[in-house]
């Protein structure tokens, strides 16, 4: 019981710290301008998810493919009802140190 209630702990600690660091704008943009206006916030990984009615919807991460991906298929099945894929990704390469590490 101890093991289930650490590893649950762990699990929603990391899934809350990936999904701290994704961003979903409001508003019409297109492929190209997410990824300029969210790089510009320092955002390295892309995703587009689309529903099977043909809507579109974007997410970004500064630490993960996987975290723009989830950020962009909940943003996408929440607006559509319906189960949404990853269409599209992009990862930008990283200039310089992060946080003086990598």
């Amino acid at each position: 019981m101890h093991n289930t209630m650490k590893n649950f702990f762990l699990y929603t600690l990391i899934c809350f710290l990936t999904l701290s660091c994704t961003t979903v704008l409001e508003g019409s943009y297109t492929w190209d301008e997410f990824i300029q206006e969210r790089s510009a916030n320092g955002d390295f990984f892309f995703a587009e998810a689309t529903a099977p009615d043909g809507s579109v919807s974007f997410g970004s991460s500064n630490d993960s493919q996987w975290g723009a991906n989830n950020m962009a298929t909940r943003h996408c099945s929440e607006n559509s009802g319906k189960i949404c894929r990853i269409t599209q990704t992009k990862a930008l390469p990283r200039k310089g140190k992060l946080l003086g590490v990598f």
